[in-house]
């Protein structure tokens, strides 16, 4: 894993929802890569419990997605499910298709993002860190996985609608509906 950097945080945008308050933030993952996370905080409750929220290319590519807070028809009304139920849920931008750094790959970065994220929302007072689950569908499964693996602090997780074995690698497109490279770069390192 890189080294970490200050994440320079900082609140662009505040919406105030029923139950809970939106926060959209820019921060700093890398000394030259900057991402926006989304971060539902509940109104009212101490020490709520977190999860990472990890959409695939169901949503917006590159972006942290609101709707998926406020539009119970969103493919990833997950986020707005939990935060309406006392949960703050932090939702990382994920599926920007151009790769910063050649030795890195795209699900690399993701991952990467999503864990310095994670670095910003321990360190929102009312939150616990003890408390930490995380959930993918797609891509985002894969990213689930990952933070699964590499990350101590989460310590449960749902991966959803993956479709990641060696055998679908050889015959199909990854994911099936992108071409997105991913194949190519986890062939290369398999």
């Amino acid at each position: 894993l890189p080294p970490r950097v200050p994440i320079k945080a900082k609140v662009t945008e505040t919406k105030d929802c029923p139950t809970f308050t939106l926060r959209r933030v820019t921060y700093r993952s890398r000394k030259d890569r900057t991402n926006e996370l989304l971060l539902s905080l509940p109104k009212g409750i101490a020490g709520a419990p977190l999860l990472v929220a990890l959409h695939g290319h169901e949503a917006d590519w590159g972006q942290a997605v609101e709707a998926a807070y406020t539009q119970p028809d969103h493919a990833d009304s997950f986020c707005g499910y939990f935060a309406e139920r006392g949960w703050a849920v932090l939702q990382p931008a994920t599926m920007k298709h151009e790769l910063q750094h050649a030795d890195w790959t795209l699900q690399g970065e993701w991952t990467w993002d999503a864990m310095v994220a994670l670095d910003y929302a321990c360190t929102v007072p009312g939150l616990t860190r003890l408390r930490v689950a995380v959930c993918g569908l797609s891509t985002g499964a894969h990213l689930a996985m990952n933070l699964l693996a590499l990350d101590r602090r989460v310590k449960g997780g749902v991966v959803g609608c993956i479709f990641s074995t060696w055998h679908h690698f050889r015959r199909c497109r990854i994911p099936p509906h992108c071409d997105c490279g991913i194949s190519a770069q986890l062939a290369s390192r398999l």
